[in-house]
Parts: C-alpha cells; sequence; structure tokens
C-alpha cells in the first residue's frame, strides 16, 4: 500500500492509519516540497508529483501497488492512476475535490489570496477549525499543536505552487471513465472542501468505483476519524478481485 499525503503536510499526517495497518507493507513518502524533500515543485501541473510516485513505485520494484492518496494526494493518486493503469491494482481517494461549484470555487481562491499575502497565521487557525471537529481538538492538544507546527513549517514558495495546483485543479482535467481498477472514494459527511456530492460525482464517472462517507467527520478524517477510515479500506480490499 502506498500512501499519498495533502497540502502542506508530509508523510507523518498517516501515522494513525498506518498503526491501523500494521503487520501489511506500507509506504509514505514526502511529495515535492513537503517535509524533507530537497526538490521543488517546477511546474504548475501534476506531471512532478506523477513522476516522483512513478520512480519511487519503479525504483522499489512494485509490481503493482493499493495506492491510497488524501486530498492533493488523491488527486495525484488519481492523475498516476489514469496515466499508470496497470501500476494500481486498487485505488482509494479520500477528502478529494471533484468539479467545485462556483462558491466552493471561491472559496479556495480566496484562502490562496490569503497565503499569497502571507496571512499564514490566519490561514492555519482557519485550517484546523475546517479540518477538524472543535470538542477533537480540544481532547488532543498535542494534534493541534503538531499540524499547527507542520503547516508552519513549510517553505512559503512550496506550499503556494502545491496550494495554487490545488486551488485551480479543477484546470487539470482527468479521464474519469479511464480509470477502471476497483476504486473507493471516502469523504466526511461533514467535509465542506471535498463534499459527499463531489464523491457522488466521482462515484457516477468512474467506472469500478463507490464511495462511503464517514459519520461526523471533516476533512481530515484520516486522523480524527481513522478507525473509519481504515476499517472501510480493510472491507474494500478483502472485496475487491484478487
Amino acid at each position: 500500500m502506498v500512501f499519498v499525503h495533502g497540502v502542506g503536510l508530509d508523510h507523518e499526517s498517516w501515522e494513525y492509519v498506518l498503526a491501523d495497518f500494521d503487520g501489511r507493507a506500507t509506504l509514505v513518502y514526502d511529495m515535492l516540497g513537503h517535509g524533507q524533500t530537497k526538490q521543488t515543485l517546477q511546474e504548475q501541473n501534476f506531471e512532478p508529483f506523477k513522476n516522483q510516485l512513478d520512480v519511487l513505485i519503479r525504483e522499489l520494484k512494485l509490481p503493482q501497488v493499493v495506492l491510497v492518496g488524501f486530498s492533493l494526494g488523491g488527486l495525484v493518486a488519481a492523475h498516476y492512476a489514469e496515466s499508470q493503469p496497470q501500476r494500481v491494482k486498487s485505488l482509494v481517494l479520500i477528502s478529494t475535490a471533484y468539479q467545485r461549484t462556483n462558491a466552493e470555487q471561491q472559496a479556495i481562491a480566496k484562502r490562496l489570496q490569503q497565503a499569497k499575502d502571507g496571512e499564514w497565521d490566519g490561514l492555519s487557525a482557519a485550517a484546523l477549525d475546517r479540518w477538524f471537529s472543535p470538542e477533537f481538538l480540544d481532547a488532543n492538544p498535542e494534534v493541534r499543536r503538531k499540524i499547527s507546527l507542520r503547516l508552519q513549517e513549510n517553505r512559503p514558495a512550496d506550499f503556494l505552487a502545491s496550494y495554487e495546483l490545488l486551488a485551480n485543479s479543477d484546470r487539470h482535467p482527468l479521464d474519469y471513465p479511464s480509470i477502471t481498477m476497483p476504486t473507493l472514494i471516502l469523504t466526511g459527511d461533514e467535509d465542506v472542501g471535498s463534499t459527499p456530492q463531489m464523491a457522488r460525482g466521482m462515484e457516477r464517472v468512474i467506472p469500478n468505483a463507490r464511495c462511503e462517507f464517514i459519520s461526523k467527520a471533516k476533512h481530515f478524517c484520516i486522523i480524527e476519524n481513522h478507525g473509519a477510515i481504515s476499517a472501510s479500506i480493510k472491507r474494500f480490499l478483502e472485496e475487491a478481485p484478487a
């Protein structure tokens, strides 16, 4: 299983899910411009992210993988599955945006402009509010601290490059009907960034897809609701063709 993280984050965002899959072969990494990766995103498209993932899979001589992507990582995973279908056995897209409405596009464009204006503290606080329930953050101050620190440690130019790609992802269309491997689409029923409506839309255009909604979950369900996420993935993999 190969896991692809979201924008402004790093491989550690998968730690709770990885614990749920203890005993299974798993691989996490830092995308270009994130975490400990020195290389940056040189183009405003998904090619560099796809190429990085392809090199990783080829260097490790993995014939086929279960590819799991979260948020921006979900878009990277979908683009990779479209271009290299022979290397992806099954695909899992978590909290992944699809065809934003005008209002949704305006909202993320506003956040992108805030990032360009250097309003980092406000962006970070607003992100935590969108990503987690207040009850969870109150009960888990260490998660708040770690995610806040991760966002603060981003190199501004690298974060902007990736966030702009996420904000303008609808300008980089995918041939969704060509993604024919078994696909699971997961999103929180309270996620305003990758809504249940988006998940249903993807389900309609990916031939072998099904979507499930995580109850009382916001965007960062791979932490707050990791048990439900992992249980859904395990059921999906058990039912997928061998």
